[in-house]
């Protein structure tokens, strides 16, 4: 099989063709999309361990139950950065817009955003800090069940 290992090394042959071995020829955009693929693959499997490994640190950090914390966020989003609620919920912490905007003025920071999931972390930490988790529904139901 013909695999590259990254997309940028496979940018470099646009608007070429290939002749494999076995006589399928591969133009360029197919070999960029297997190599895309490839690599959104092997990176989607990276970001969940530094996705918890950022967690874990965060509740270290902020004085936070680590299981708690963690399986909190795994009940938000299934720990998927760009997941969204029926509601209007947006992120791995899934922050409402107005609470987002809230928590920020309040303890946050000006260039966090919402749309970045280590920022959510964070203002997630921070908040829980201050004995806000209660504004996570998720947190109701993992605590009930220790």
């Amino acid at each position: 099989m013909f695999f590259l290992s990254t997309v940028a090394s496979a940018q470099t042959f646009v608007n070429k063709e290939f002749t494999l071995p076995s006589g399928f020829k591969f133009l360029a955009p197919q070999i960029v999309a297997m190599a895309h693929a490839q690599t959104k693959f092997i990176a989607t499997s990276t970001a969940k361990e530094e996705i918890i490994e950022y967690i874990k640190l965060k509740a270290q950090e902020y004085n936070l139950k680590e299981k708690v914390f963690l399986d909190t966020l795994i009940c938000e989003s299934n720990l998927k950065p760009n997941a969204r609620g029926k509601d209007g919920e947006i992120g791995i912490a899934q922050f409402m817009p107005s609470t987002w905007k809230w928590f920020k003025s309040d303890f946050g920071d000006p260039e966090m955003s919402i749309y970045k999931w280590e920022d959510q972390i964070e203002l997630m930490g921070r908040a829980w800090f201050r004995d806000l988790y209660k504004h996570w529904s998720c947190w109701k139901i993992v605590t009930k069940r220790k």
